[in-house]
């Protein structure tokens, strides 16, 4: 089994999800009470929620008198994941939910003439440093 989900693999699954289940696999899910148990004798509470946003992912948690969560189970309806092995969606993969998700909601996306880009600066060190990595890589590139 792969570690992490092939980027191109996660493309391919996002296309065919509904909106509700994109914005589940990439922002969790919204739980809603389904139903709860108080175990008198054992001492321990059982509760069910289920998705309200897909409907297609089920958690199942046991928990003690003072709230604490000894077990915690999800199962998910047919169609919520991926092939089997294919890995967790982390890293690129995720990257890949968040375009497909920008482009579904119809973000307003002004693409910048190049005198505007060329003055647009990135706010964050972290996008500072990716671009400047990006830069490093294409200068070695020419050698």
């Amino acid at each position: 089994m792969a570690e992490y989900a092939d980027p191109s693999e996660v493309k391919k699954a996002a296309d065919g999800w509904s909106d509700q289940l994109l914005r589940c696999r990439l922002n969790h899910h919204d739980w809603w009470a389904e139903s709860a148990i108080w175990n008198d004798i054992r001492g321990f509470y059982r509760r069910v929620e289920r998705c309200a946003c897909c409907k297609k992912a089920r958690r199942t948690q046991e928990i003690t008198l003072t709230g604490r969560v000894l077990s915690s189970n999800m199962s998910y309806d047919e169609g919520y994941l991926m092939e089997s092995g294919s890995g967790r969606i982390a890293g690129d993969g995720r990257g890949v939910l968040r375009i497909a998700e920008m482009h579904r909601k119809g973000y307003p996306l002004k693409k910048l003439t190049k005198r505007q880009a060329e003055k647009e600066e990135p706010k964050s060190r972290a996008m500072q440093q990716y671009l400047f990595d990006q830069e490093s890589d294409d200068e070695q590139g020419d050698y």
